[in-house]
């Protein structure tokens, strides 16, 4: 089986923060055994790069002689259809296309509405959808197969590590309490001024100077292993997700998480010690703060996310696969 992944980038030397999952993810289905090629279509440089992709994946497919085209990415799904090369296209919505972009203020933005109708008209023309999370299906109106199948974490990276080495490694004080937050804080949707506001609240109730905000956003996937196992819990205050890998990669490495009730974080967090959803609300982060502060306990996160091992999410897309051969 030779399937032809299409993607709007992938992690790199300049970009190492850029879609890793979706590199993981091929990854883990080539360990299973499926012959897999890649195409990136760059579209942070430009979006002519998509209409200048329809020739190329159109060849790819005859002179390699792919069996499917699995795109990432509702764009990528644009072209891959229009590239009309008789082969059946799988389309995975990651979360930002299908649910649009927002400003500061949680407020779609123009691109976002665009981005939302782009998603909508390409769920109607692939063979196959897939979806991260519940949320996002019940936003999709198509007669095309969808699956829920959120991305998997790969075990064998996201581990729990020594505490105190990882501290060493990263330069940290080995007594300070870290809030780690590792979305992009010009990114609106991340909502980095509830997370900061939410930290000062905290930092000023406690007056500590150990305790310590960390942003180290674009670091590549070992630094951020790093830093999870370095941290004392993780923020994430976004407006809204498809299902967040840094949610499940935290627990992975057992890091306490403070959340905003977004995707499908409800469902991955549940039943989790020292890991707590939260309204947005700078005081109610505070209060999550504070508990964790005091308790200065793991989470047992990783147990709880066994189901979502790589190689059991490349088992139901490989049965996507056959299912359309």
């Amino acid at each position: 089986m030779k399937v032809l992944h299409v993607a709007a980038g992938f992690p790199s030397k300049e970009r190492p923060y850029h879609q890793p999952f979706i590199k993981s993810q091929i990854i883990s289905l080539q360990k299973e055994g499926v012959n897999c090629g890649i195409y990136e279509i760059k579209g942070y440089k430009s979006q002519l790069e998509y209409a200048k992709a329809l020739i190329k994946i159109k060849k790819l497919v005859k002179t390699e002689k792919y069996d499917i085209i699995h795109a990432h990415y509702s764009y990528c799904g644009i072209s891959a259809y229009l590239a009309m090369t008789d082969v059946p296209v799988i389309l995975s919505l990651l979360g930002s296309d299908l649910l649009g972009r927002t400003d500061e203020e949680g407020r779609l933005t123009l691109r976002g509405k665009i981005d939302i109708r782009v998603s909508k008209f390409i769920a109607n023309k692939v063979d196959h959808i897939i979806v991260k999370s519940e949320q996002m299906k019940s936003l999709v109106e198509t007669r095309v197969p969808i699956s829920i199948i959120p991305n998997g974490v790969n075990f064998e990276i996201f581990k729990t590590k020594n505490f105190a080495e990882s501290r060493k490694n990263l330069g940290l004080n080995k007594d300070d309490f870290i809030v780690l937050f590792l979305g992009n804080s010009n990114d609106g949707i991340k909502n980095f001024k509830l997370a900061k506001s939410g930290f000062d609240v905290f930092k000023e109730l406690k007056v500590d100077p150990r305790i310590i905000f960390k942003n180290p956003y674009g670091i590549d996937e070992n630094s951020v292993v790093e830093y999870m196992n370095a941290s004392d819990v993780l923020l994430l205050t976004s407006f809204y997700e498809g299902s967040p890998n840094v949610i499940k990669e935290a627990m992975a490495c057992n890091l306490p998480i403070i959340s905003t009730d977004v995707g499908d974080v409800k469902k991955v967090i549940n039943g989790t010690e020292n890991c707590f959803l939260v309204p947005y609300s700078k005081s109610e982060i505070a209060v999550k703060l504070d508990i964790i502060y005091h308790k200065g306990l793991r989470s047992n996160g990783r147990e709880k996310i066994a189901h979502l091992d790589s190689r059991l999410i490349a088992e139901k897309i490989i049965n996507i696969y056959e299912s359309l051969l």
